[in-house]
């Protein structure tokens, strides 16, 4: 199959951290509870080359005290009409007192199948049937951007290598970004280590951007078609 756009671990990846300390994080404002910032989901359209190409769901569903939260990814590429390359992500996770409890993944790139499934068990965290050394009193967050708790971080859980990746995180400070709802101030982070990639969020801690090179070289990008308008979310510096 033509190889245009082999997705890289980054994708849904890379929301991670860095340097575990304020000059990291910003401003950023901590919230246990998704629901209040996003409702029940959060939606962009995927632009590859400024093209868009597909579509980033992700829904949150409140269960008493527990969260269940569902991400969902697809994309397609057309030639002269004639679909050549598509790639579905699907997960589902559930969440205890800000903790991950259980994970499962599944990939299909273009025909080729993979799950992933994580679960915690006491102060034993499983990945694939392995128990992971020396996570009994980490909170390991998986790459689905949503939590911005996992900037606190410096290793994720890559949801779709079913791998554990280091990172580093740099603050590059704040700027106006384009959203469905207008314009939005929020925070650029640049992620360089096992992952790489630009995520932004607002000051509320809202997720709202993200950008990577695909291994064409391509340039892939996040539009957020749900994030409201806020003119004054933060400070001018």
């Amino acid at each position: 199959m033509l190889n245009i756009l082999r997705l890289t671990p980054v994708l849904l990846l890379t929301i991670i951290g860095g340097l575990n300390s304020e000059e990291a994080r910003g401003d950023i404002v901590s919230k246990d509870d998704p629901t209040i910032l996003y409702g029940d989901k959060l939606e962009f359209a995927v632009l590859r080359n400024g093209e868009s190409v597909g579509s980033h769901l992700v829904t949150f569903r409140k269960i008493s005290a527990d969260l269940e939260v569902t991400s969902k990814f697809n994309l397609e590429l057309s030639l002269l009409g004639i679909s050549i390359y598509r790639y579905q992500y699907s997960s589902v996770g559930n969440w205890s007192g800000g903790m991950l409890i259980s994970l499962k993944v599944d990939v299909n790139d273009d025909g080729s199948k993979t799950q992933n499934f994580a679960a915690r068990e006491d102060k034993n965290f499983w990945l694939n049937g392995a128990k992971l050394a020396g996570a009994e009193n980490d909170t390991l967050f998986p790459t689905n951007h949503w939590n911005v708790d996992v900037l606190q971080q410096d290793k994720v859980l890559n949801t779709i290598t079913g791998e554990v990746n280091r990172t580093k995180i740099r603050n590059e400070g704040q700027e106006v970004i384009a959203v469905k709802g207008g314009e939005v101030k929020a925070n650029r982070y640049l992620y360089t280590g096992d992952l790489n990639a630009t995520v932004w969020y607002d000051r509320e801690g809202r997720w709202v951007k993200l950008k990577f090179k695909g291994q064409d070289n391509s340039d892939i990008e996040y539009y957020c078609l749900t994030c409201s308008r806020v003119s004054d979310q933060m400070d001018d510096q």
